[in-house]
């Protein structure tokens, strides 16, 4: 059954449904209301009546003999007492019973002319009161007057008394039914009035329903056909956007075939070009193979060693060539397997680094790997991440020209591990980047296939790291032939933009955006710059808020330079993790020479790790800018290192806040020295982190700190 015809029947259902429960209770409220008030309205009349009997004999002074006339008589003053129709024919009640003297005709005393009196017109009785109104003896038992037979039915009674005794009984017998005459015809009437209305609301209900499936299945039968195109193969199929005011959970479904649709031509694409590359890639040994094959065979080439291991050589490639691909068809279909077990991270970067270096010295490049002494344990694959380092020191033998540098180093990022690896020239395009993980691809084709490789190394790499819980990504080296990336942050085009031409001509790359929001977020997702100037009024997310949120994941160098030039504002700043606060205006010169400033110390912490210890359980690393408690890396700024080292090396000396400030800004610019309150509350605030037995640093008021260890 169509979905039209669903919906259309689930709706009638419904709306039959409701109308039937409103129906039966309206029409079950009616008839119990309207008996009530049936019963109600006998009543009225039958104390009326109990009324009239006793006005009536009282006239007589007693009982009379025969009761029946005497209860017509009743139900006619009854009547007339209610309104109901004309009074009853007869003398009226107290008059004599003989008839009024008759006159002579003629004259004054002769009779009257004779005239005919209109027989009165036909009582009606709708409710039917009469017939059941028996009358009773005083005991309420015997029947005097009335149909017998109503006495079979329930009813009301009232005591007809005289002079405070009871005469008789009044005894009014329920309706045989709930409505009788004109009640029955007014409850006839409602009860086809709801129908009416029923009949209304099932009609009401079908057209909406009708309307609203069609609403529905249009979009859906279009998702239908889509859905059938891309499985026969039509990847280029996109599906419209639903109207306005429609359901979101089709227009999402809308969205999700197009998404579907779009990742299928994409897989559909890298699918060709798979095969089209492995074909291209298989040929090469096999054209090798054959050739040399056949020359061994025409005799050109001397069946020797040196031929015989070119054929292995060519065979060993082709292996690696099938191995790399099956590898790479695993993780594409499930994540590759993988042995997780401890491992000593160091360990295992040392002896990658070990195992690569006489290749690189050959080949007249240096590496250099200053690793730190302690990391976080770790579950890896061994093999697997070993692989992992082996693809990518591989690769940068491969495009590092000698003389050159491959730098390969390490930190603890929380519970997770950063590798990085830099190189120097020749570097890769930066729209190109990201490219690199691609299989097969080649930013030089003719250069990698020179030098044996297939392509697929850093494919491979991306997929161990992603079987680890981790990620892979490529970004522009610190020792390439470009500088330093810088990132803008200024909602000022003009001012962003001079900005950019000092920088550039200094050397550095740099990228602009005018939102905070938009900033903090590139962050998060893209390559990390080597340092963030950041401006405080942005629109989007406050320069401040920015500075706080990057400090939770990052510690890139940060320098503020705001309009907000107070002391409470310079100091905000340097408690929410700024490296430095220039205000504006400024000279672009000196805000270039501080960045240069922020850079030479940040690089300091990838020169050779060497703990100097300094007592109490800290060590002090010169060229790393860190300082370790018990073997505890502390996450310091550039500025919060100075000033923690200066009292390390002379612990228990009272050091003047102007002394600090000398240490931390070494340029001697002109700020208030209560920054150095903010770097100290920093500093303890990170100490405290790690769980000291006392607080080192201690304040001496007027003065200034010192630390006691």
């Amino acid at each position: 059954m169509r979905l039209v015809h669903q919906l259309s029947l689930l709706f009638i259902a419904i709306a039959l449904a409701a109308v039937a429960a409103v129906a039966s209770l309206v029409f079950w409220n009616l008839r119990a209301g309207f008996s009530d008030y049936l019963q109600a309205q006998d009543g009225e009349h039958l104390t009326r009546l109990m009324e009239a009997a006793e006005r009536d004999l009282a006239r007589r002074g007693g009982a009379p003999e025969d009761w029946r006339p005497v209860l017509r008589e009743w139900l006619e003053a009854s009547r007339v007492l209610a309104g109901h129709g004309a009074p009853a024919e007869g003398p009226p009640a107290g008059a004599p019973d003989e008839p009024p003297p008759r006159r002579e005709h003629g004259g004054a005393g002769g009779p009257p002319p004779e005239f005919r009196r209109d027989p009165p017109p036909p009582r009606r009785d709708p409710s039917n009161f009469g017939p059941r109104v028996v009358v009773l003896a005083a005991d309420g038992i015997t029947p005097l007057a009335g149909r017998r037979e109503t006495l079979d039915r329930p009813g009301q009674t009232r005591a007809v008394k005289l002079n405070g005794q009871t005469l008789a009984v009044l005894r009014l017998a329920e309706r045989a039914g709930p409505a009788e005459g004109v009640d029955a015809s007014f409850l006839h009437r409602q009860h086809i009035g709801l129908l009416a209305v029923a009949g209304v609301v099932l009609l009401m209900a079908l057209v909406l329903a009708r309307l609203l499936a069609v609403r529905w299945a249009r979009p859906l039968a279009e998702a239908q056909v889509a859905a059938r195109r891309i499985a026969a193969g039509e990847f280029g199929v996109r599906l419209p956007a639903p109207r306005a005011g429609g359901a979101s959970e089709i227009a999402d479904l809308h969205g999700d075939i197009n998404a579907m649709a779009a990742a299928l031509s994409l897989l559909e694409s890298s699918r060709q070009r798979w095969i089209a590359e492995l074909s291209h890639e298989l040929r090469t040994p096999l054209a090798v193979l054959r050739g040399e094959v056949e020359a061994l065979v025409d005799g050109i080439r001397p069946l020797d060693g040196a031929a015989l291991g070119s054929l292995q050589e060519e065979i060993r490639r082709l292996s690696r060539l099938v191995e790399d691909f099956h590898l790479l068809a695993t993780s594409e279909l499930r994540a590759l397997p993988c042995e997780f077990e401890p491992v000593a991270p160091a360990a295992l970067l040392q002896a990658a680094v070990e195992r690569i270096a006489p290749r690189a010295r050959a080949l007249g490049l240096v590496i250099e790997a200053p690793l730190p002494q302690v990391l976080p344990a770790a579950r890896w694959d061994a093999i697997r991440i070993s692989q992992l380092l082996a693809n990518l020191l591989e690769n940068s033998l491969r495009y590092t020209t000698a003389p050159g540098i491959v730098q390969v180093s390490a930190r603890a990022l929380g519970a997770a591990i950063e590798i990085r690896l830099d190189d120097t020239p020749p570097g890769v395009p930066e729209g190109e980047l990201e490219r690199l993980f691609d299989p097969l691809y080649r930013a030089d084709p003719s250069r990698s296939r020179a030098f044996g490789g297939s392509g697929l190394g850093l494919a491979i790499a991306r997929a161990i790291a992603l079987a680890h819980g981790g990620r892979l990504r490529a970004e522009a080296s610190s020792l390439g032939v470009m500088g330093d990336l810088i990132l803008i942050v200024e909602d000022e085009p003009k001012l962003a933009a001079l900005v950019r031409d000092y920088l550039q001509a200094a050397g550095f790359r740099s990228e602009w955006l005018a939102d905070g929001r938009q900033a903090l977020e590139r962050l998060k997702t893209g390559p990390m710059p080597a340092a963030v100037l950041l401006d405080v009024m942005l629109p989007g997310l406050d320069g401040l808020e920015v500075c706080r949120a990057v400090r939770a994941f990052s510690d890139v160098p940060i320098l503020i330079n705001s309009a907000r030039v107070e002391e409470l504002d310079r100091l905000l700043g340097l408690e929410l993790g700024a490296d430095d606060y220039v205000c504006k205006p400024f000279s672009p010169r000196e805000l270039v020479a501080r960045v240069k400033a922020l850079l030479r110390r940040a690089q300091g912490r990838l020169a050779p790790a060497t703990l100097v210890p300094a007592g109490g359980g800290f060590a002090v690393d010169e060229a790393g800018q860190r300082v370790v408690w018990q073997e505890q890396p502390l996450a310091l700024t550039p500025v919060e290192f100075r000033l923690l080292r200066q009292l390390l090396q002379h612990p228990g000396r009272v050091f003047e806040r102007a002394q600090l400030l000398d240490l931390i800004h070494e340029d001697f610019r002109d700020v208030s020295d209560r920054v150095v309150d903010s770097h100290v509350k920093n500093i303890r605030r990170k100490l405290a982190a790690l769980d000291p037995p006392q607080e080192c640093i201690a304040s001496v008021y007027g003065v200034g700190y010192r630390l006691d260890l």
